[in-house]
């Protein structure tokens, strides 16, 4: 018997999308709710690969990225459509994309094509990390977003 799915990335995640700091370690939360398997391998990355604040705070800033994306569409980590996937990698310089409601919206701040490349090379990162762990995923016919 397979175990359950962890409930972030199979639910849809809500604004605010958030870091806060929890005894000192930065916590990535969607609608009050931490973003459990990014915050896990983060966790992880900190504590047994000794990644330095600086490069925890730059995966961080990529994955609130993409976890803000799929709560303006009312999406899980892994419910984004290759479609959605190609509208979050123009999001990432600044084009609007529609939210769940069909309103043009941005993604916050302002990025260029080669910070924006390099977001997309660290989700890819956490992604790896995240199958890695094998955290339970429910099977689908879709891959997992991040991993596109």
């Amino acid at each position: 018997m397979e175990p359950a799915p962890c409930p972030t990335l199979t639910l849809p995640l809500k604004l605010p999308v958030r870091i806060r700091l929890v005894e000192d370690t930065p916590k990535l939360m969607a609608g009050g709710i931490p973003v459990t398997p990014i915050n896990l391998v983060l966790q992880e990355r900190k504590t047994h690969e000794g990644a330095t604040p600086a490069s925890i705070e730059t995966y961080l800033r990529a994955a609130r990225l993409y976890v803000e994306f799929c709560a303006h569409r009312q999406q899980s980590l892994i419910g984004i459509s290759d479609e959605e996937f190609r509208w979050f990698t123009s999001a990432l310089i600044g084009q609007t994309f529609l939210d769940a409601q069909g309103q043009p919206v941005r993604l916050n701040g302002k990025r260029g094509k080669r910070t924006a490349d390099l977001m997309i090379t660290l989700l890819y990162s956490l992604a790896a990390d995240i199958s890695e762990r094998r955290l339970p995923v429910q099977r689908s016919t879709r891959r997992m977003a991040m991993l596109r």
